[in-house]
């Protein structure tokens, strides 16, 4: 529950809503809305980063920071829609969901 917890209010933090309201999920350390590209970030066991390797220079990733730490990773693959190519539009979302070993 927590993990739904944490990604709705992840959700609710990037649509502009108050996360206060929501039962059991991050409130009092809710995500900065600022931090370097960097800067792992992540509500589940792995911390996640966003990187965009070279050979992909239209492609964002999100993964967790130990790659070996968390063994074999299951992968999404995420599209904007609209033909948005803007990879960091849901930074918070995705790093969330790699923070818990998905690559």
């Amino acid at each position: 529950m927590r993990r739904v917890n944490g990604l709705i209010a992840v959700l609710a933090q990037w649509c502009g809503l108050a996360v206060a309201t929501l039962p059991g999920a991050w409130a009092a350390d809710a995500p900065p809305v600022q931090v370097p590209a960097q800067t792992p970030i992540g509500s589940g066991p792995y911390r996640a980063l966003m990187e965009v390797d070279p050979g992909l220079p239209t492609h964002t990733l999100y993964h967790p920071v130990d790659l070996t730490a968390a063994g074999k990773l299951p992968i999404v693959a995420w599209g904007n829609g609209a033909c948005w190519n803007v990879g960091n539009a849901f930074r918070w979302f995705l790093s969330d969901i790699a923070s818990y070993g998905i690559w």
